[in-house]
């Protein structure tokens, strides 16, 4: 939760202002995606990123600008068509400040002849705080709040897992797990829902999708239990399903919606133009080391 000062209007998390004292009054409530580094895992900031509205680009100070994972990260954004982004110079803490300045200086040649060379670059020490008030500030001011589409209740389903430890007794089973982001309408507890595609199933040797119907029993926003979720951040939905069908991120990809309106149209081919990403890695390495 993002807060502005009452008093003075500087930006923070804190409940007191930490310039001025004054009493902080909540504007914005932000869900971030905490993006994996590691390259194996590169897939779910890929998936991740069609539900993004901006993102926080980290960056250590104590490490030459860009390493591989950076510019990987980077391609990824451009892809996606992420507009908004703001540069967070972590761990300036660790560096002399001729070392921080030649760093950022790296960052923007970095980000030279691509569509983030104007974002924001803000130096912070993260573990000591440092600076973290500006950095609310820009997130503020460069990733603003967008339109949320009215209408037909939809989620676009970016996690699914089964909460229940190996021999949990029958009785004391819970339903699988749902999570995601609601790009339009909204979602209530004891709403009957429907799933497409579904649960991937295997008949006589052929792979086929099998719809899922189901109901909603909770729904927790962090650690906070609602009874409506509307488009925004991430909710998670507790549901009546066999949690062997959510387990394991099986029903990532999947639309949810209200069971009382029409199916939207799944297909079962599409086309696609495909660019390798160790192949645009390359060309950017390249690319960078001629500069």
């Amino acid at each position: 939760m993002f807060k502005q000062c009452t008093r003075c209007g500087l930006s923070s998390a804190k409940e007191r202002c930490p310039k001025c004292g004054a009493p902080m009054q909540a504007t914005r409530k932000i869900a971030f995606l905490d993006a994996p580094g590691h390259e194996t895992l590169m897939a779910t900031v890929i998936a991740a990123s069609s539900i993004m509205d901006g993102a926080l680009f980290v960056i250590a100070a104590n490490e030459k600008c860009p390493q591989p994972q950076t510019i990987e990260h980077l391609m990824i954004l451009e892809a996606a068509g992420i507009k908004n982004v703001v540069i967070a110079q972590n761990k300036v803490d660790l560096v002399s400040r001729q070392q921080a300045l030649e760093h950022y200086g790296q960052i923007r040649e970095f980000l030279k002849g691509t569509p983030y060379g104007d974002a924001p670059i803000i130096p912070t020490a993260a573990n000591s705080g440092g600076n973290l008030d500006a950095l609310v500030s820009a997130l503020l001011e460069t990733i603003k709040s967008v339109p949320r589409a009215e209408g037909k209740a939809r989620l676009l389903v970016a996690r699914s897992f089964d909460v229940n430890k190996p021999g949990t007794p029958f009785e004391k089973l819970f339903g699988g797990i749902v999570g995601g982001s609601i790009v339009s309408g909204s979602f209530k507890v004891g709403e009957e829902v429907r799933i497409l595609p579904g649960a991937l199933r295997t008949h006589k040797g052929k792979e086929h999708y099998q719809e899922l119907s189901t109901k909603i029993t909770g729904i927790r926003v962090g650690d906070e239990s609602l009874e409506e979720a509307k488009p925004g951040g991430l909710v998670a939905l507790a549901t009546t399903l066999d949690p062997a069908l959510s387990g394991a991120d099986s029903l990532v990809g999947s639309l949810l919606f209200a069971a009382k309106d029409e199916p939207p149209a799944v297909y079962s081919s599409f086309s696609l133009e495909i660019t390798p990403l160790s192949r645009l890695l390359e060309k950017f390495s390249s690319s960078f080391a001629s500069n």
